[in-house]
């Protein structure tokens, strides 16, 4: 009983550490770097405010430095990834506000932020510009524990440019990140791949495509989560019967 006791008294100190975390993260953000970019949303070109907001983030790490211990791992809020993003909407091709983007993501060891990667894939979906490619890269590198409210504008991202290997490298990375994603979603995925090979028989990045989401697909059907040489045989099946 004692044992059980200790253990909860564990997870509630546990909790209560995570949560003051997230509040002295949170106060920074309000007090040092929601005001800057209030600002630099009014005066885009105020280089003053921008190394402002740069050298801000140095409380930023302090903070993550402090809590690196505890397991912490910061994500941006909501507020300024809508700041960020406001800004780029605005300003698309303003380079000063890439810049803090980019110097914002790279703080963060792991991105489990579905507002942010809908953001993401948004931007990705309308009108977009390299810089846009450019932050998906940097965050898709970073994404851990996804929503699967994220699956549907996965696959509008897919479909979109379903080609480009580089976009499926993406889709495929941001996929086995989501959490719980059932056999069937898995399966439906499996089968949009082979439909790109099928359209594109001759394209050895459609083959490749269908062998690492089968192998992924299937591994997560195995307890071990390794795939068995049957499974392997099935891939080769199905990609030959699509290139015949």
């Amino acid at each position: 009983m004692g044992y059980i006791f200790a253990f909860i008294v564990f997870i509630i100190l546990g909790i209560a550490v995570a949560i003051s975390q997230m509040m002295s993260v949170g106060k920074l953000e309000k007090e040092k770097l929601i005001p800057v970019l209030d600002s630099l949303y009014a005066n885009p070109k105020t280089n003053q405010k921008h190394q402002l907001f740069i050298a801000n983030l140095k409380y930023l790490d302090e903070l993550i430095k402090k809590y690196e211990g505890d397991s912490f791992s910061y994500n941006p809020s909501n507020v300024i990834v809508e700041k960020l993003f406001r800004h780029i909407n605005k300003y698309p091709n303003d380079r000063l506000g890439h810049e803090r983007f980019m110097e914002l993501i790279s703080r963060a060891k792991q991105l489990s932020s579905e507002y942010l990667f809908q953001k993401l894939l948004f931007q990705i979906k309308t009108d977009a510009t390299p810089l846009d490619h450019e932050r998906l890269s940097a965050c898709v590198i970073k994404a851990r524990f996804l929503s699967e409210n994220l699956l549907e504008p996965l696959l509008d991202y897919l479909e979109r440019d379903q080609n480009n290997p580089l976009v499926q490298q993406h889709f495929l990375q941001m996929a086995m990140q989501i959490m719980l994603l059932s056999e069937t979603k898995r399966q439906r995925i499996y089968n949009i791949s082979l439909q790109i090979l099928e359209r594109n028989p001759h394209k050895t990045s459609a083959k490749k495509f269908v062998l690492n989401v089968g192998r992924w697909h299937f591994g997560k059907s195995r307890e071990n989560g390794r795939i068995t040489i049957y499974d392997e045989q099935r891939i080769q099946n199905d990609i030959l019967a699509r290139m015949a």
